[in-house]
């Protein structure tokens, strides 16, 4: 989030182009949808081992 402020600001001081800040947005897009991804993932990890201890625990019990 910080770096979309620090990007606004560099724009508005003429550092940056539209261009410019149009990638660094698609860039924080690409970065939340990667996170959002493995904090899915390491979600399925943790289900799926729950799910294997579970079977493990009624077969062996």
């Amino acid at each position: 989030m910080t770096e979309i402020i620090y990007g606004v600001q560099e724009k508005t001081r003429g550092w940056l182009t539209h261009d410019d800040l149009a990638l660094l947005l698609q860039g924080q897009r690409d970065i939340a949808r990667i996170r959002a991804n493995n904090a899915h993932i390491a979600m399925q990890t943790h289900l799926q081992s729950t799910l294997l201890r579970l079977i493990d625990m009624a077969l062996l019990g």
